[in-house]
């Protein structure tokens, strides 16, 4: 039998987001990790020493990417207050915010039975409050639509409201009004959100 071939450490990390949407973070392993990569258990435990490590990249990655994609939206606001939050609201009606949101749930899982992902979290999300306060032209308000964002990106990770694209671009242009814009930061329907938002017919649950 031939050797198996070494994967890389991100087609692991993704191997690891695979395990866990297909079965679910109780099935996350070294094994099911290598399986899903296709490679042997000792090239995971070279890289990742643990299933706790493998979480911790995954998570670390997670973050990062959504980081970076974020960041590469600054530039068209630099000149303007608020630059982190505008590049938010521009990144979240973007298809790979969708991606983003899945991810994310896997994020709020791994984190939730995990003391020191929990507080890696909370110390990113403090440090991005930090930024948003400094870049802002009145920085109570735009802590206030940080905290809105965030919410509802919480609501959307848990499934618990995801809303039909049209909606959530009104909320989040909705937002983006407490920055003081003026205008609407994204195109959407002209009617005005004068009604609670649709639900997606998928997540309704029926009494």
């Amino acid at each position: 039998m031939g050797r198996k071939r070494r994967a890389d450490k991100e087609e692991i990390i993704d191997a690891v987001g695979l395990v866990i949407r297909e079965s679910g973070l109780d099935a996350l392993s070294i094994d099911a990790v290598a399986k899903a990569a296709g490679i042997g258990k000792a090239s995971v435990l070279y890289d990742f020493k643990s299933k706790d490590g493998l979480l911790a990249a995954f998570v670390e990655r997670t973050i990062r990417l959504h980081h970076e994609a974020v960041d590469q939206l600054r530039g068209r606001y630099a000149q303007c207050p608020d630059t982190t939050m505008r590049a938010l609201l521009e990144y979240l009606q973007s298809p790979e915010s969708q991606d983003d949101l899945c991810n994310g749930m896997l994020v709020a899982a791994a984190a939730s039975g995990n003391e020191s992902f929990r507080t890696f979290l909370q110390q990113t999300f403090l440090e991005k409050m930090r930024v948003v306060e400094a870049e802002a032209a009145a920085p109570n308000t735009s802590l206030i639509a940080f905290l809105a964002i965030h919410g509802l990106f919480a609501l959307e990770h848990f499934a618990f409201c995801p809303l039909e694209g049209d909606v959530r671009i009104r909320i989040l242009n909705e937002i983006g009004q407490l920055l003081g814009t003026g205008k609407p930061l994204m195109p959407a329907a002209e009617a005005p959100l004068s009604n609670p938002p649709e639900l997606s017919r998928k997540s309704q649950v029926s009494p």
